[in-house]
């Protein structure tokens, strides 16, 4: 399956959205350098963060004073999760 499933952590209309953010910014960007990294995309703006975890992202953006709500994966993986408030959920897609 090549777009989120449900979760109940995560709205499906969310998870499907970032993963369809998240294949678009694949098409137009080299992302070999960053395989095995943490990604999180916003599936409401479409911005992408990339660490080595969710939560070294999520730490990064807050201490920007930013609180987004994410869809994770690990690139070249095809499992997602969420992480907002200290609550983490994974599933595969």
């Amino acid at each position: 399956m090549n777009e989120a499933t449900a979760d109940p952590g995560i709205p499906t209309a969310d998870a499907a959205s970032a993963w369809q953010m998240w294949e678009a910014y694949q098409r137009t960007h080299d992302t070999r350098h960053v395989r095995g990294k943490a990604v999180g995309v916003d599936p409401r703006t479409g911005e992408v963060f990339f660490g080595e975890t969710s939560t070294e992202i999520v730490n990064t953006l807050i201490g920007r004073g930013r609180r987004p709500l994410l869809v994770f994966w690990r690139v070249g993986s095809r499992y997602y999760g969420r992480l907002r408030g200290g609550r983490q959920c994974s599933r595969g897609v």
